[in-house]
């Protein structure tokens, strides 16, 4: 693991010769958000669209996918004929796709018709294969299991089951009953099913490499002439047994997400990146009576896989507003995991929450463009912080901030002379699909109010030394992905 973090934090001094009642009340709260759970290990959450990846390979191994079939997508499915219809996230649909578009686009009804193939085949209906055999296939890729990090208090998650759902249902039979409205939930990682940033983590590891890996945080231990006198070796906990086609299939069409997203695009030039060298999935996870939980995974370089990123925030909106570098978009808590050969310089710290859904991010490291993804209350995106020395803006310092959320994102080092002190930004913008707002601040600057607006600009700050906002408009991204509609019918 070269970076792992969960938000929000608590002061462990609070903790030194014993910790008072008061303390450990506010640490136990739900207005708290629980900080002392690490959520990048302990955090369960619906793996929503990142499942896809898994699913996919699912289906190639059964022949209920191919590099050729084609399915059509019109925005609305009844595949089981019920009349209890399931929605595409894109209603109006996808029209025409095979399974490198189905990944690519995220498109919902394309694995509806995997799933149903999957649940028809079952035993239960009269065919000839595992009634979960879709739940076998997906546990290859360390669901429903711990990974084995040496850390306490890691979660398995769950992968959701006939047996399970009866079990589950002890007292209400009726509702344990399996449908096929179960796997069709499943196979888009809705309804029952819970995972682990950490497990997104190693699942996507083990589509990047063939190998599931056990992480580890430890790497090598030296004495004080630095030599090593403990290490610890890459450790293979086992092979899924898919072909070396059906992973050219997933990885071919999970090369070209980045790709195609504007905001990904943007975020990569910023770093040097080159967005072709970038596989990734978005999600976007529904929890009953909560936001949606925003996911972003990614692994790079494609073809030699180094490292690999699995991000999420409660509560964040969805994942698939392509922005690799600002995930969250409302009120959101989340956890991340990373994982690669080499030494990471730098995380920076999270974002602080604040009186009225403000944040203020404090960062004295020698930092290149350090970044904190944080959410902002209302489901927008928080503002972008540059920071002006001598009158001049630097582009590279920036801040995600907003609402009561945040995750540390992997930094890289700036010369010391260009070290960024960054006090506070003001509140930022409070709108669905408005404008962005920009924030130049000279020196030390303090934003304090803001106006709002439902539209087309951001209101000017209300009050604040050295800052200023400026709106921008922002074009709806093309094939963002929106929650789908009643996902959570079961289909008989």
């Amino acid at each position: 693991i070269a970076a792992l973090a969960s938000y929000p934090t608590f002061e462990p001094a609070k903790f030194t010769g014993g910790v008072s009642q008061d303390v450990w009340d506010l640490y136990s709260t739900e207005e708290s958000y629980y900080p002392m759970l690490n959520r990048a290990v302990s955090g369960t959450y619906p793996a929503a669209s990142t499942y896809k990846a898994y699913t996919s390979l699912a289906g190639l191994k059964y022949g209920f996918a191919s590099s050729t079939k084609e399915w059509n997508c019109t925005g609305a499915w009844d595949g089981f004929g019920t009349g209890d219809v399931q929605h595409c996230w894109y209603l109006s649909g996808h029209g025409n796709l095979n399974l490198n578009d189905g990944i690519r686009y995220s498109c919902d009804v394309v694995f509806y018709e995997i799933a149903k193939d999957f649940f028809l085949a079952g035993k239960s209906q009269g065919g000839t294969i595992s009634d979960t055999a879709l739940q076998e296939e997906i546990a290859m890729f360390g669901f429903g299991r711990t990974t084995g990090i040496d850390l306490l208090g890691e979660e398995p998650g769950r992968i959701p089951t006939p047996e399970w759902k009866a079990q589950h249902w002890t007292d209400v039979p009726a509702a344990g009953l399996w449908f096929g409205g179960d796997l069709t939930n499943l196979v888009i990682g809705q309804g029952d099913c819970l995972i682990t940033p950490l497990q997104n983590a190693v699942g996507y590891a083990a589509v990047a490499t063939g190998s599931l890996l056990k992480p580890h945080l430890l790497k090598e231990v030296r004495n004080s002439e630095s030599e090593p006198v403990i290490s610890v070796g890459k450790e293979v906990v086992s092979v899924p047994d898919v072909t070396p086609e059906n992973y050219k299939i997933v990885r071919d069409a999970l090369k070209l997400v980045a790709a195609d997203a504007d905001k990904v695009v943007g975020a990569c030039e910023d770093y040097d990146l080159d967005v072709t060298t970038i596989s990734s999935k978005t999600g976007t996870g529904e929890v009953a009576g909560k936001g949606d939980v925003a996911w972003f995974v990614c692994y790079y370089p494609q073809d030699k896989p180094k490292y690999v990123v699995a991000t999420c925030i409660e509560q964040g909106g969805g994942g698939a507003v392509r922005h690799a570098d600002r995930i969250a978009g409302q009120d959101g808590v989340g956890g991340l995991a990373l994982s690669g050969g080499q030494r990471v310089h730098g995380l920076g710290q999270a974002a602080e929450p604040l009186r009225h859904g403000r944040a203020v991010v404090r960062s004295r490291r020698q930092l290149r463009r350090p970044r904190n993804v944080a959410g902002d209350q209302g489901g927008g995106e928080g503002p972008l912080l540059e920071q002006a020395r001598s009158g001049r803006i630097v582009r590279g310092p920036r801040e995600l901030v907003g609402g009561l959320g945040a995750m540390a994102a992997v930094q890289r080092r700036l010369p010391r002379q260009k070290q960024p002190v960054l006090r506070a930004v003001g509140r930022g913008s409070r709108r669905r699909g408005g404008t962005d707002a920009k924030v130049a601040a000279g020196g030390r600057a303090c934003g304090q109010g803001g106006e709002e607006s439902q539209g087309g600009e951001t209101g000017r700050d209300g009050h604040a030394e050295g800052l200023r906002f400026h709106a921008r408009p922002r074009k709806p991204e093309i094939g963002a992905e929106r929650p789908p509609r009643s996902r959570r019918h079961m289909l008989g």
